[in-house]
């Protein structure tokens, strides 16, 4: 029960995030590390909610997968965020800084996506119905601002979404409910 207390906390703690990050920025930014830049001053509330993600996907992920052969998945994806995070100035920072930056957020999305097909696979059919349904949201809402620049924002929030949901899946079928 104290997993899935930890995992809506994360949940409510995202989407307040991204609310608020939202609305002192003003408009959708064209990725989600853009935010980091678009907050200016405020940039380090981007960088520490990062950091906190990836902790709290790390603990999630190890507890939630255990005994599963890609349970490093999880690990990938958590040690990803956490270093997409620190590295937030892949733009004006140093050239080490921008090939963490990227690096990592292309390893968090590659492992995030393979993570969810393998749970597909070998843990519940209704994992690849969480991909599509976030995925297809995700798409609609992109389609529905009709603003091209803001794709990558979109497929971001997608891997967090099937991640967050895949993650409140298992917790809830840990907890036998």
């Amino acid at each position: 029960m104290t997993t899935l207390i930890i995992l809506l906390t994360a949940v409510v703690l995202f989407f307040s995030y991204t609310i608020w990050a939202l609305k002192k920025i003003g408009f959708i930014p064209n990725s989600w590390s853009d935010g980091f830049f678009e907050l200016k001053e405020k940039g380090w509330t981007w960088q520490l909610f990062m950091v906190l993600m990836g902790i709290l996907f790390f603990g999630l992920t190890l507890e939630l997968l255990e005994g599963y052969f890609f349970q490093f998945l999880g690990f990938l994806v958590s040690i990803s965020v956490a270093f997409v995070g620190a590295a937030a100035r892949f733009r004006h920072g140093t050239d080490l800084e921008s090939r963490v930056h990227y690096g990592f957020a292309y390893l968090a999305a590659g492992a995030s996506l393979a993570l969810i097909i393998l749970s597909a696979i070998y843990i519940s059919w209704i994992a690849a119905v969480f991909a599509t349904v976030t995925a297809l949201i995700c798409l609609l809402w992109y389609k529905y601002r009709r603003n091209h620049k803001t794709k990558v924002f979109w497929a971001e929030y997608a891997c967090f979404g099937w991640t967050f949901m895949l993650l409140v899946y298992l917790a809830l079928q840990k907890a036998g409910i």
